[in-house]
Formats: structure tokens, C-alpha cells, sequence
């Protein structure tokens, strides 16, 4: 597509570039002179035709609403496997969810699930994950993509907790719902946060 502009009748559409608007016209009969060919370039008189208009609705209708969620795309970005990472996805996921009422929880939970992937999984042994939130109808949904591991992910029982170990924990307590999906190649953990 190139640049948007307003179309003769008010309303905008694609464009085209200006030299293409400045190529002569077709005369009466449908076919251009030669010096018209000529002035247009070597275009074939099949290539010379004006294409179809593609209007865009640039205002809405009365009544008209926009659902902020449908619009919205998830947040993406690629983290190297180092536990210095970990400020940086909160960062990133902070930005993401600004304005949730449920921010504060989605940024702890990220960062514990990041911490588990720098830690249990190839990702922190040289390699990366990468982190999605996807803002949805009153839910967030964070996914942590890492290099993957023999061990599943788990919940450990209370009396296993020594000063680490608690992460897992937290995503159970906090999140709607969490889960993970993939192996030793790969996976992906994931929660949702919900609000009311």
C-alpha cells in the first residue's frame, strides 16, 4: 500500500504516487495517443489502466463504538537468557499492561515466570526466550517462550520451599489460570490475569 490522500470526492483512499497521477489520460476512444504512450513509459496499454479505487472508512457512523480490545495486538519482544534480563521484561511488560487494573499482579507473575526460565531452562544457558502479552476482554495474557527442559514445570509442595522455589507459587495463587504447553525443545508457560 502507499500513502493515503484525499480522493477527489472528500473521502480518503489509497493513493498512488504522484507521478502515476500526473501519467496522461486516455483519450475519448480508450486508447492513448503515442505520444501519451510515450510520455507514460513503456507501459502496456494493459498496465496503463487506472486500478480499482479501495476506499478506507476513516470516520465512524454515529453510535459507532470501538472495542479497544479488538484492535489491540499483542506486545512481543526477544530477551537474552540472563537473570540482568529480568528488570527489562518488567519494563517491557509494565508499558504493556499501563492502565490495567490488574497490572501490578501480571508484572510480579512475568517476572517470576521469566526468573524460571532463565534458571531451569536452556534459555539460560546462552540462549533466549521471548515474552507476548495479549490484552484481552478484561484479561491479560502473558506467555514465556524458553528453550525448554527435561523437568516439567510444577508447583512444589510447602515444606520444599527454601529461599527459592516460591514462583510457581505465585502464579497459582495470583493468576486465573496458568499452564504450559511443549518439552526439552521448547516451551511455553502461560497465565491469565482477570478483572471484573
Amino acid at each position: 500500500m502507499k500513502v493515503m490522500r484525499e480522493g477527489a470526492s472528500g473521502k480518503c483512499r489509497l493513493g498512488v504516487s504522484r507521478a502515476e497521477d500526473r501519467a496522461p489520460k486516455a483519450v475519448a476512444g480508450g486508447r492513448a495517443t503515442k505520444p501519451q504512450r510515450e510520455a507514460a513509459g513503456s507501459r502496456s496499454s494493459a498496465t496503463s489502466r487506472r486500478l480499482p479505487k479501495y476506499r478506507l472508512r476513516t470516520r465512524r457512523k454515529r453510535g459507532d463504538q470501538v472495542n479497544p480490545v479488538a484492535v489491540a495486538k499483542p506486545s512481543v519482544r526477544v530477551f537474552l537468557g540472563s537473570h540482568h534480563e529480568i528488570r527489562n521484561v518488567r519494563a517491557f511488560v509494565a508499558q504493556a499492561v499501563d492502565g490495567c487494573p490488574v497490572a501490578d499482579d501480571v508484572i510480579l507473575l512475568a517476572s517470576e515466570v521469566t526468573a524460571n526460565a532463565v534458571v531451569h531452562t536452556a534459555s539460560g544457558r546462552g540462549g533466549t526466550f521471548t515474552v507476548v502479552v495479549r490484552p484481552g476482554n478484561r484479561v491479560i495474557r502473558v506467555e514465556v517462550h524458553d528453550g525448554g527442559s527435561e523437568a516439567s514445570p510444577g508447583v512444589r509442595p510447602s515444606e520444599d520451599l527454601a529461599s527459592s522455589g516460591r514462583g510457581l507459587g505465585l502464579v497459582e495463587s495470583l493468576a486465573t489460570r496458568w499452564g504450559y504447553l511443549g518439552g526439552r525443545d521448547g516451551r511455553v508457560v502461560w497465565f491469565e490475569a482477570e478483572w471484573t
